[in-house]
């Protein structure tokens, strides 16, 4: 039973050929696709930013004035960007250098 498998397998992969054209149409798909891998790891990364700055921006006006004040100081600013920056950075990380 077994000799009669490996010679039906034998072949049929003597008969297989492929196109001479399957290897550019094979790259070609590939390429496509990593590139809109890319261009959706930059679509999503600026709208969590977008949306990201437009909440803090939100949250400062909504403040009370007392909290405001607290936060225009320079120890608060410099939290905030720190904190933007760390945020940027691991979304940078996370969606457009990722290690494969």
């Amino acid at each position: 039973m077994d000799k009669k498998i490996e010679g039906a397998l034998r072949q049929s992969e003597d008969s297989f050929e492929l196109s001479h054209s399957f290897t550019d149409r094979l790259i070609r798909k590939i390429q496509a696709k990593e590139l809109l891998k890319i261009r959706f790891g930059w679509i999503h990364f600026a709208a969590i930013t977008g949306f990201s700055i437009v909440s803090m921006v939100l949250l400062i006006l909504m403040m009370d004035d007392s909290m405001r004040d607290a936060l225009t100081s320079s120890i608060g600013w410099v939290g905030i960007i720190v904190i933007s920056v760390v945020v940027i950075q691991v979304l940078d990380h996370r969606l457009i250098h990722k290690k494969h």
